[in-house]
């Protein structure tokens, strides 16, 4: 097992670590508020359950840009305490990829697998950097350490895996058509059509997150027929969510297209 993330291929970084057990615990780091908060340095709400939705709002801006950002996405496969997919959506940035998490015990640790995967090649530094020092940070945690300073770690992370990727892809085959011919008026207008769906995935999280907050007034209420608005509400939050699973896929089959 090395430090270093594994480059599988353009798209794709994939790390591993070994942590102190039992798998309950990392799990918690994994999913848990407070514990993604402490290594991943992000305000979480992860809903468990096949279809959730994950937001992680980041409060340490970005340290080229200078802003914060959230990250959305939706479980796309899971098994407590074992195994978690969902999307990694930031729209502000245009980044749409997939991160699963893997735990394996091993004797008294957990080997925890970090994939991050349909990453942009542009992005891959960036995504492979910022695993590392994040990962780096989970360790020193979990065992009761005092981790690095993130920054300054992330900074000269950036440097080597840059330099890796630059090495290791071959920029004529990494490089897709679609990337080549950009100027093409197909290729415009497929980029066009990714980014109405990005403004609508937004759309689609705000009404989201209006009606959780509609069905937490409603469940305060005891009558029979503000009971009937939560069922109603419930049922088009469903929806929504439907609404958001199914963006998501007309966003990935846009990015094979654009490959």
């Amino acid at each position: 097992m090395q430090d270093h993330g594994e480059i599988v291929n353009s798209n794709t970084v994939r790390f591993e670590r070994l942590l102190p057990g039992p798998v309950e615990q990392v799990w918690d780091f994994i999913t848990g508020s407070e514990g993604i908060a402490s290594w991943l340095f992000a305000e979480a709400t992860f809903e468990q359950v096949q279809g959730g939705r994950v937001d992680l709002k980041f409060g340490t801006p970005d340290p080229e840009n200078g802003h914060q950002y959230n990250v959305r996405g939706t479980v796309s496969e899971i098994e407590i305490p074992r195994l978690v997919t969902y999307s990694w959506i930031e729209t502000s940035t245009d980044l749409t990829s997939t991160v699963r998490f893997e735990l394996s015990p091993r004797g008294g640790d957990v080997l925890l697998t970090v994939t991050h995967s349909s990453v942009s090649p542009e992005f891959m530094p960036k995504v492979s950097a910022g695993w590392h020092a994040h990962l780096d940070t989970l360790v020193a945690v979990v065992k009761g350490e005092k981790p690095d300073e993130f920054l300054p770690v992330y900074t000269e992370l950036l440097k080597r895996y840059s330099a890796a990727i630059a090495a290791t892809i071959v920029l004529s085959s990494a490089v897709s058509p679609a990337i080549a011919s950009s100027n093409d008026p197909a290729h415009k207008a497929l980029n066009a059509q990714r980014q109405q769906l990005l403004n609508n995935y937004d759309r689609a999280w705000k009404d989201a997150d209006d009606l959780k907050y509609k069905i937490e007034i409603v469940r305060k209420a005891v009558s029979q027929d503000w009971t009937r608005a939560q069922d109603d509400l419930e049922k088009e939050l469903k929806h929504k969510y439907d609404d958001l699973r199914r963006i998501e896929v007309d966003i990935r089959d846009l990015d094979k297209a654009l490959i």
